[in-house]
């Protein structure tokens, strides 16, 4: 099994590098192998740079963008371009942490069945660390909403821990450019008919000074996401 790990990047030159060691360096099941696919998003603090002078092992890729278009359309880029028969997408900072969760996240696809899990930040606890108020409360609106359209089997619908066969790609056709990815996905494969399988997985929180991107105009995005993709075909 050969899992692709696609990590879109935008303006991350102080938390890259370490993000690529983990990502390597994280345990997977016995008989896995991995390739890490970077897409350098249209930055401009220096990460671009960093990454065309930084020698990877040869199961790194880099890709750059010249312009910015968004982390939707980023992961599209990176889907297309991953050659794994499991990807796994893997934010560019350091609150989910590959070393520990990477394993927990690739186990269930020893399984057959298991087409699409997903990293609950809230399946053994109800407070992650360091996570703002208004940012559980937009999480607990949308799962809520995941649940109530959809009927999606899922505690954690924004979760950036979305694992799943490249063949789910086949039944679903992504639009998404920015951070509505994720209501997107889970709109589209409820309504596909994938299960989504939950595991714990560990997170710290990072607040704006700290480098964190997603503002409140992305959850009203991401409820309008949910709520057309209910009503249309």
């Amino acid at each position: 099994m050969k899992l692709s790990i696609i990590i879109p990047v935008y303006n991350e030159k102080q938390l890259i590098a370490e993000i690529v060691r983990r990502a390597l360096d994280a345990p997977l099941p016995p008989g896995w192998e991995r390739e890490i696919v970077i897409v350098d998003d249209g930055s401009d603090d220096g990460t671009t740079q960093l990454l065309s002078h930084t020698r990877f092992p040869p199961n790194v890729r880099v890709f750059s963008s010249l312009v910015n278009h968004g982390k939707g359309s980023a992961l599209r880029a990176g889907f297309k371009l991953a050659e794994g028969d499991v990807f796994l997408i893997q934010d560019g900072d350091l609150e989910y942490d590959p070393v520990t969760n990477y394993h927990r996240l690739t186990e269930p696809f020893e399984a057959p069945e298991v087409e699409v899990v997903y990293g609950s930040r809230f399946l053994d606890r109800w407070y992650p660390e360091d996570m703002a108020l208004g940012n559980w409360l937009a999480n607990k609106l949308l799962t809520w909403l995941a649940r109530a359209l959809y009927r999606a089997r899922t505690t954690d619908e924004a979760t950036a821990y979305k694992v799943f066969r490249r063949g789910v790609l086949d039944h679903i056709d992504l639009r998404c450019r920015g951070f509505e990815f994720c209501p997107e996905f889970t709109a589209k494969i409820s309504k596909a008919g994938f299960r989504i399988d939950e595991v714990p997985v560990t997170y710290r929180g990072r607040n704006r000074l700290q480098g964190k991107k997603i503002r409140v105009s992305d959850g009203i995005q991401a409820v309008y996401t949910l709520l057309k993709w209910r009503f249309r075909p």
